[in-house]
């Protein structure tokens, strides 16, 4: 009787943990979309304001586009670090082996 119970505990102790491995998975992955989307806008962004620069090469780039710049690397920059971060995260996931019989 002990034995089954047992059985029993560590199914639902797996059950748990696959519901929050997969909760954490979802959640990464729900801020991971976001970020790539955000930073392919801001890579479009960025191409942008340099393409500007190609084609009118005998002329300043206008103050809007100068001040963003700056501001569109810095975004850049952390996204790709939060990304990383998210990377490092689902790294980080311990993924247990399922009990006899729940594979």
């Amino acid at each position: 009787p002990k034995r089954g119970a047992g059985a029993g505990a560590s199914a639902g102790a797996w059950a748990s943990s696959a519901d929050e491995l997969s909760k954490s998975m979802s959640q990464i992955y729900e801020e991971a979309a976001q970020a790539q989307a955000s930073l392919a806008s801001k890579l479009a962004q960025h191409r942008g304001t340099l393409q500007f620069g190609t084609d009118f090469r005998d002329r300043a780039p206008p103050l809007e586009l100068r001040m963003l710049l700056p501001r569109l690397e810095t975004a850049i920059e952390l996204l790709l670090a939060r990304l990383g971060a998210l990377c490092e995260a689902l790294r980080a996931l311990e993924v247990g082996e399922a009990p006899a019989g729940r594979q």
